[in-house]
């Protein structure tokens, strides 16, 4: 059976993937700068603008888009019994600051976009 977004809507998480695309180019800009021996302001390790976008999902919401990365990770098949079951784990598991964890996940915008190809 496919899999299926109970909480999120596809424009939430394609926000998110916005958000976190830009930050990635934001990073790639600092690191260019910095290998050229320019001063970089690097005063966040999180994105703030990414955390708060983040941060006004519910929690299910939350639980559901690091689902979602992981998906896209392919950590898990794109089933829904695998789907149901990492739901369940992620939970479960007391992640302190997901909001912070997820926006600072290299990558984010690719696992997520992915992630986001395998559900209907």
């Amino acid at each position: 059976m496919p899999i299926h977004l109970d909480t999120l809507t596809p424009s939430q998480v394609k926000e998110i993937i916005d958000l976190a695309l830009r930050n990635a180019n934001e990073e790639d800009r600092r690191h260019i700068v910095q290998r050229r021996g320019i001063s970089a302001d690097d005063t966040a390790h999180a994105p703030q603008h990414l955390v708060k976008a983040i941060d006004r999902l519910s929690p299910a919401a939350q639980h559901e888009l690091m689902s979602l990365m992981w998906l896209g990770m392919g950590t898990i098949d794109a089933d829904e019994g695998a789907w149901v079951d990492l739901l369940h784990i992620v939970e479960d598991e007391p992640f302190e600051n997901v909001p912070v964890q997820l926006a600072t996940t290299p990558s984010l915008h690719e696992y997520l976009h992915r992630g986001l190809g395998k559900v209907s």
